[in-house]
């Protein structure tokens, strides 16, 4: 039954995501400029050679997830009065994201 519903969900996210192409596209490009924003910032805080750019690098690949994690997280909250149960496995996917987004570019 389990694996029926997962590909249930997997039919309806495909077909949610073809009538949404334009507005995930944003959010995407959303993410990509967070992230270009965080890193100029550490780039004005951290200075150096490579080591300095791995830092950075890093930084902002730990952080940008960390933070955009924290929003479906809140409105958890709001409504249970209790944490996210799977905050990490959130913050995971969207780190997935980032690295595809940024790798791409």
């Amino acid at each position: 039954m389990a694996k029926f519903i997962s590909f249930l969900l997997l039919i309806i996210f495909s077909v949610v995501v073809v009538f949404f192409t334009k507005e995930i596209q944003m959010v995407l490009h959303w993410i990509a400029q967070a992230h270009d924003i965080l890193l100029n910032k550490l780039t004005l805080l951290i200075h150096g050679g490579q080591t300095a750019k791995l830092i950075q690098l890093s930084l902002s690949l730990i952080l940008i997830p960390l933070i955009l994690a924290l929003i479906p997280a809140f409105i958890y909250w709001l409504f249970k009065r209790r944490m996210l149960p799977d905050y990490l496995a959130v913050v995971w996917a969207i780190w997935f994201v980032l690295v595809a987004i940024v790798s791409y570019r």
